[in-house]
């Protein structure tokens, strides 16, 4: 009958070759069951690879990883030293001793994700980086719109009603740090979709999360 030649027709069009490549269409049931990632997995493969196919994504992101917690902890520290100084509020200090903390825990929660290969963590994390880009980004249109002088404090930067080269050399620098972060940043995300995607084709492939090697 119609009723039943309209899944049949939808589960065609969905595995069509054409529609293979937009993530965004679904796939059928019977596709994900014949798919040959699932039948012939290969951790080796170049879809799960990084730097020009020269490291696998998984080892890729823990470095991603470790390079997040090293850069928390040196920001930890700085914050600590500052902590003194009577240009700083207490406020400012325990809001960035937070940003520190939840730098360094979000990392260091994904990196044992990562060790005992558990999908559900790096998709966490997933959403952890994009938030992330995110307020870089954001910080980069405030410095490009004026609305900040700094990407992490305002200090006052006119003096005598004029602002000095120095200062807008600075604000230039900021600008581009910004913006360079956010492009790495996007860089690391796209490591990270990889691990994910090594994950999940593994999960289907032994049917659970497991540390275990293919």
């Amino acid at each position: 009958s119609s009723s039943l030649a309209l899944p049949r027709r939808i589960d065609r069009v969905a595995g069509s070759p054409a529609l293979s490549f937009m993530p965004c269409v679904p796939r059928s049931r019977d596709q994900d069951r014949d798919s040959p990632t699932v039948d012939n997995f290969n951790p080796q493969h170049g879809q799960y690879t990084c730097c020009f196919q020269n490291l696998h994504a998984q080892r890729g992101s823990m470095i991603i990883a470790l390079f997040h917690i090293i850069l928390a902890l040196i920001f930890f520290i700085l914050v600590i030293k500052s902590l003194g100084k009577a240009d700083k509020s207490l406020i400012e200090g325990i809001f960035q001793i937070l940003v520190a903390f939840v730098l360094i825990t979000a990392n260091l929660v994904f990196l044992i994700g990562l060790r005992i290969e558990h999908r559900h963590i790096v998709s966490f994390f997933i959403c952890f980086q994009t938030c992330l880009i995110c307020v870089f980004f954001a910080l980069f249109l405030m410095l490009i719109l004026g609305f900040k002088t700094s990407l992490f404090r305002d200090p006052p930067i006119i003096v005598n009603g004029k602002v000095t080269i120095e200062q807008e050399l600075v604000i230039v620098m900021q600008i581009f740090v910004a913006l360079g972060t956010v492009f790495v940043e996007v860089w690391f995300l796209t490591v990270i979709l990889k691990s994910f995607r090594y994950l999940n084709d593994k999960y289907h492939f032994n049917g659970s999360d497991s540390v275990a090697e293919v």
